[in-house]
């Protein structure tokens, strides 16, 4: 009977064995699952954090890129301003020279077809450009005139002749053509017709 007794024994012995690997178990599941979820919360919030610093990110280069373009027009800016500064002088030089008729002045006749703008300075003539021959830079360097000084002028025409519109759309050209190796070139068109 002792074997029997010893077998009866270890059967509520295993029982109760089972029933704290099975409470174990429970309780190990329990914790996996519950560290399971704080994993997935703790990811989430990583993402979400992660999310709204590649926003802020994206502001402060926005920003950055915003900042530097002001910068660049304000240097822009600047440049011009002790540009205009520094040519505050010329400026003035002209207008005076403008105020006692020493500036350039440019006259068109006009004959049928053929044309001829006199270019004087002060009263002096320079030069004359023909529809034939169009060097008017050429004139203007001859009155003394140099690409970056300022030059005020009057472009005079008679635009009741025959032939005028034509001339002047020529002139108006080449004048279109000098302003850009003289960046400071100033000129007035009078009409004299009546």
């Amino acid at each position: 009977m002792r074997k029997r007794q010893i077998i009866l024994d270890f059967t509520s012995l295993m029982d109760i064995f089972m029933i704290i690997l099975f409470f174990f178990i429970i309780f190990s599941h329990m914790e996996t699952m519950q560290a399971k979820s704080d994993t997935d919360a703790a990811q989430e919030q990583a993402k979400q954090q992660s999310a709204a610093a590649q926003e802020l990110m994206s502001d402060a280069d926005k920003l950055s890129q915003e900042a530097q373009a002001r910068l660049d027009r304000a240097d822009e800016l600047l440049a011009e301003l002790e540009q205009a500064d520094g040519r505050t002088g010329e400026n003035l030089g002209a207008i005076t020279a403008f105020g006692e008729g020493q500036m350039l002045r440019m006259t068109l006749k006009t004959v049928g077809s053929a044309w001829t703008l006199t270019v004087s300075r002060g009263g002096e003539t320079v030069g004359t450009v023909t529809d034939t021959d169009t060097s008017l830079e050429e004139k203007v360097r001859l009155a003394g005139y140099q690409p970056e000084d300022t030059v005020l002028c009057e472009f005079i025409y008679d635009g009741s002749t025959a032939g005028s519109n034509t001339a002047y759309n020529s002139v108006t050209a080449m004048l279109t053509e000098l302003r850009k190796s003289y960046t400071h070139f100033f000129c007035s068109e009078i009409d004299t017709a009546e």
